[in-house]
């Protein structure tokens, strides 16, 4: 009867902790937001910007557009903010500027 208990305690404990991340990863809406890059130009500003800013903390999507001198960055809300890419922006030697508001998803 207590191995009963012990177990049917542990599974409880399980569940609580799986739906607890269930719900975490749910509250973490992700933001989408462009970016206006004027210093950027050709494929090498093209690759580094992506090769960089790609591995940022929640990033989850980026597209370069260097005819129009934009980057376009889905990330996570909670691991990053537009403060945060410009400043990723910034160390590789370029001016970042945010020139859309934020659209969150779900």
């Amino acid at each position: 009867m207590k191995q009963f208990l012990i177990i049917f305690a542990l599974l409880l404990g399980v569940t609580g902790v799986v739906l607890a991340q269930k719900n975490s990863a749910k509250s973490s809406a992700n933001t989408t937001t462009v970016f206006a890059v004027e210093t950027m130009h050709g494929e090498h500003c093209q690759k580094r910007i992506e090769g960089n800013i790609a591995f940022e903390k929640g990033v989850k999507d980026l597209t370069v557009d260097l005819e129009k001198q934009t980057v376009t960055i889905t990330f996570v809300t909670r691991k990053n903010s537009n403060e945060k890419l410009i400043a990723a922006f910034k160390k590789l030697g370029y001016t970042a500027t945010v020139i859309l508001p934020n659209t969150v998803k779900e």
